[in-house]
């Protein structure tokens, strides 16, 4: 149902970042025609692709107005999906910037506190607020804005696992010693209780000094870090989300 043109985010001439390469490198491998797009075009209202069925590749913000254009409305991220709440490891909670900032000016806190945007994911890097200081570099950013909110865990290591239709595609060790693993059980047991996941997605996890592997969060399929996984399995988590947005 797809078509065999794909369209890849650049900017200035060249690939948005390493995954739109790898995503390049992917498609023309598989014999795709791939051409780019712009942030610019999409914004400005001068450039749609001809048809949903054409694949795009971007950043969230480029890829959710091609969407909406097309009248397909846009998949809600879940960071944190309520099944698999059991591997948290971790109180968490939703909250806005104000509400963190009070708290953070009356020193209620009593440990630090990891800080993430709940719905525009591009606003700000999450953010671990020890002290009023940390709270600085969001400082121009509405009060309003609602957050996840969440007590720290120390991993000894973190891994992306990507999962294409409940099986695991690849995983991808990204911070800490990569020479310590998540348990594939562990992993399994969360990819059977997402009852509600998307054809292609991630699971970040990571392992704790205590030797538990739990859930860091859960990445969308339609665009996400692909970490060194190789390009052709890239490309084939890409068109397979592509295609579940799209066909409805």
């Amino acid at each position: 149902m797809l078509e065999d043109i794909v369209y890849i985010q650049q900017k200035d001439g060249n690939w948005l970042n390493i995954n739109c390469y790898e995503a390049f490198d992917g498609f023309t491998k598989s014999y795709y025609t791939v051409n780019p797009y712009t942030w610019e075009e999409v914004s400005s209202g001068k450039w749609l692709p001809p048809s949903k069925y054409n694949i795009c590749v971007g950043a969230i913000g480029s890829i959710k107005e091609i969407l909406r254009r097309h009248g397909v409305t846009p998949p809600t991220i879940m960071d944190y999906p309520p099944e698999l709440s059991p591997w948290l490891y971790r109180d968490l909670s939703k909250s806005t910037l104000g509400e963190i900032f009070s708290k953070l000016q009356k020193e209620e806190f009593k440990e630090p506190l990891f800080v993430k945007p709940y719905e525009d994911h591009k606003l700000f890097n999450g953010s671990l607020l020890t002290a009023f200081r940390d709270f600085i570099p969001l400082a121009g950013i509405d009060t309003k804005t609602p957050v996840w909110v969440s007590t720290k865990l120390n991993f000894l290591t973190e891994w992306r696992v990507f999962i294409l239709r409940k099986q695991i595609l690849d995983a991808r060790s990204y911070k800490g010693d990569p020479f310590i693993t998540p348990s594939k059980t562990i992993v399994e047991m969360m990819i059977g209780a997402y009852k509600y996941a998307p054809v292609g997605y991630g699971l970040d996890v990571g392992v704790l000094p205590t030797g538990e592997t739990v859930l860091i969060e859960v990445n969308d399929g339609f665009s996400l870090g692909n970490y060194g996984m190789g390009s052709l399995k890239y490309s084939q988590m890409l068109a397979a989300r592509w295609e579940e947005m799209v066909v409805q």
